[in-house]
């Protein structure tokens, strides 16, 4: 369960340099941009760990949803 878990899981850090180039995103690229470039990296992972569990038909007949928590603390004050 815990390798499971491990080889699922999705870290996008958007102020590091090396993820920022495997997304064709950079450093100076505004941070709302980088955001949402990993989130749609974050979304895309989540695809296809259902297509990978599931199948293809499953993700073709459904709907998902997904959310994030930013602990950037000027979002929580």
């Amino acid at each position: 369960m815990i390798n499971t878990y491990l080889n699922n899981n999705f870290y996008g850090p958007c102020s590091d340099e090396t993820f920022l180039k495997s997304i064709n995103k950079d450093i100076l690229d505004p941070l709302p941009e980088r955001k949402n470039a990993a989130f749609e990296q974050f979304v895309l992972r989540c695809k296809s760990v259902f297509r990978q569990y599931y199948g293809e038909d499953f993700l073709a007949k459904r709907k998902i949803r997904i959310g994030f928590s930013d602990d950037t603390t000027k979002n929580i004050e």
